[in-house]
């Protein structure tokens, strides 16, 4: 068994490709025991670039939690 054993928070852009073709927190949820959360984010594919406050935020929720 691979699967993920810990929290996973996904995040991907409403205008990539990710958004269009697949289901992030399902698909990740199917590789984990653990609980998925997940969430758009008003980008594109590299978030870091385009969001990079929101991407912090989120992180610093994550690991706080």
């Amino acid at each position: 068994d691979n699967r993920l054993h810990c929290p996973v928070r996904v995040l991907w852009g409403d205008r990539g490709v990710v958004n269009k073709l697949f289901t992030p927190v399902v698909d990740w949820a199917e590789r984990s025991h653990g609980p998925v959360t997940g969430a758009t984010t008003p980008s594109g594919h590299y978030i870091p670039e385009d969001t990079p406050d929101l991407l912090i935020a989120e992180m610093q929720a994550f690991f706080t939690a």
